[in-house]
């Protein structure tokens, strides 16, 4: 514990010596260095600071536009930053507005050859990590950290076409998941993240007259909704060996196919629907089909039903009912009542048995659902915004569940460095078998300076990736599904417990209840160089889920990111 502590005050010592050489040996730069876009076909990953901006823009206009997926390319944020209008915009807004024209619409580059266009950038991140305690799981984890030094390089043919990669020198999976990890810097043997870019892009995009287009294929990272703790629907936390996403929107209607490879014989086929019946107000609806078996181009159609194709009964079924499928259906609304309040919500199912099919046997379908709903409200204040949210996430104990891993909507992964296992669920972090809300107050004077306190409740039940470390039975089939255990034993006794699991709607086995009290803030201290630290105190009841256990502990989390190019 005393060299965890020793290491952590060590590489915040070293922090703060960059730091102190950056502010009085930099002569600080006077324009948005940085703060320009490269052109209309550039895609921005999710998280980048121009999408909040552009929803804290809208929400002052009751303004809700097709942003709710990212990536997006810059041409179709321009589409929905033009709606806004900028005379009506609070001093706070005003601010805000004219830093993000000058991002969307200010070119910058190191070579610009009309039509070509080439950018090769340099940022570097120094993190210190601290946990009191070996019984509480890191929450500055592998997906939510920054790595040591990435290079993005950018080329551009036109204003219509780019392609982009970023290269980065970073930690992997297990070094970031290691009690006595202190640092984002690769030192030790399993350390360095070979598995690199994560990402990488080429776009096409235009805008016509008031309608647009986009298509680009990326490696992951893709998002559907935004929301404060992952999405049920498709979170970025997703991994993904690459996607195609295709955009065609105007000012009242969105239509988005994406196609994500999950591996290389899982494919997930995604059409969205989405309508603005009213400036205030959109309604999205989405089919998918995740298919685990080669290929198939008539889930590409747009338009055609694709449960009608009862895909489930198509494939070798390998001793389960259904195999090698998984039908999903998701939708979201966005709903702004009044100034500077969203109200928002999100569904996503995978299996719900209808009333025609709820005979004996149709009952040991566990009903896979889950949703989640929240609140945002911003005040603007002195140049600048309070923030206010609470949401709340619910996810069924069998939701993206299926009989079997293979056709169950997540993705496992080896690193080949090291022995060790990457898992990511479809949509939320937290996967199947949850209940979460999440709540927090916050003022940000936006690319300046941040603070926000935040409290955070997750109960969370035993089912998870473990039911994919399960045995198979002498068949060679998993039975951890309420269907299948009771093929195993057509008994009256394994029927009502087969029964009860596929009926249980609320949290399995024994639920550990995690809270988190967190403070956190940012400081750009130029457009180059910016810090944050976080503390996090976390208590635990039932603990492993081992009953009347308790466990808690501080995080502590710091960060310097610097960008030279």
């Amino acid at each position: 514990m005393k060299i965890r502590v020793l290491k952590t005050f060590a590489c915040g010592a070293f922090f703060l010596i960059l730091l102190n050489s950056f502010l009085y040996g930099y002569d600080q730069p006077s324009g948005k260095v940085g703060q320009k876009s490269f052109n209309s076909s550039q895609v921005l990953p999710s998280g980048h600071w121009i999408y909040d901006s552009l929803k804290i823009l809208g929400m002052e206009q009751r303004l809700v536009c097709f942003n709710e997926n990212s990536m997006m390319t810059i041409s179709e944020i321009r589409f929905y930053f033009e709606q806004i209008d900028s005379e009506a915009l609070s001093p706070s807004g005003k601010k805000l507005y004219d830093e993000a024209e000058a991002f969307l619409y200010e070119k910058e580059s190191l070579v610009d050859l009309d039509p070509f266009r080439f950018d090769f950038g340099v940022k570097v991140t120094g993190e210190g990590y601290y946990k009191s305690s070996d019984d509480i799981p890191w929450s500055f984890r592998y997906n939510y950290k920054d790595n040591l030094a990435s290079f993005p390089i950018k080329v551009g043919f036109s204003d219509y076409i780019t392609l982009q990669t970023d290269p980065f020198v970073g930690k992997s999976h297990y070094g970031s998941s290691q009690n006595d990890n202190f640092t984002n810097f690769p030192y030790r043997n399993g350390d360095f993240e070979y598995l690199f870019p994560r990402f990488a892009y080429g776009s096409i995009a235009g805008l016509f007259n008031g309608w647009g287009a986009n298509i680009h294929i990326g490696k992951q990272g893709f998002q559907i909704g935004d929301t404060k703790i992952g999405s049920v629907i498709y979170n970025n936390t997703f991994e993904t060996d690459s996607y195609i996403n295709l955009n065609l929107f105007t000012k009242y209607f969105k239509y988005s196919m994406d196609i994500a490879q999950i591996s290389n014989e899982k494919f997930f086929y995604i059409h969205q629907f989405t309508v603005r019946p009213h400036k205030s107000f959109k309604i999205s609806v989405l089919e998918g089909s995740m298919l685990n078996a080669p290929f198939e181009i008539r889930y590409l159609n747009p338009l055609m039903v694709m449960h009608q194709y009862a895909s489930w009964t198509e494939y070798d079924k390998g001793g389960y009912p259904e195999n090698h499928f998984c039908a999903y259906l998701a939708g979201l609304f966005d709903w702004q009542p009044f100034e500077n309040l969203r109200i928002y919500g999100l569904y996503a199912q995978n299996e719900l048995q209808l009333p025609t099919e709820r005979d004996k046997e149709g009952l040991l379908y566990p009903d896979s659902l889950g949703g989640q709903l929240g609140l945002e409200v911003n005040f603007p204040f002195e140049g600048g915004y309070w923030k206010g949210y609470t949401e709340a996430i619910y996810t069924s104990p069998f939701l993206y569940v299926k009989h079997n891993p293979e056709s169950s909507l997540y993705r496992e992964r080896g690193d080949n460095l090291i022995k060790d296992t990457i898992r990511s669920w479809v949509g939320s972090p937290f996967g199947p078998d949850s209940f979460g809300i999440k709540t927090g107050l916050a003022y940000e004077l936006p690319r300046k300076w941040s603070a926000e306190f935040g409290y955070f409740f997750l109960a969370k039940g035993e089912n998870g990736f473990e039911l994919f470390d399960t045995k198979k039975n002498k068949n060679n089939v998993y039975t951890y599904y309420p269907r299948i255990s009771y093929e195993e034993n057509k008994t009256d006794a394994q029927y009502e417990k087969s029964l009860s699991e596929a009926r249980n709607m609320w949290i399995s086995g024994t639920p550990m209840y995690v809270n988190q009290l967190s403070l956190e803030g940012g400081y750009y201290i130029n457009q180059r160089l910016s810090g944050s630290l976080r503390t996090i105190y976390t208590f635990i009841f039932n603990a492993a889920h081992k009953k009347d256990s308790f466990a808690h502990g501080v995080e502590i989390d710091f960060s310097l990111s610097y960008t030279l190019l």
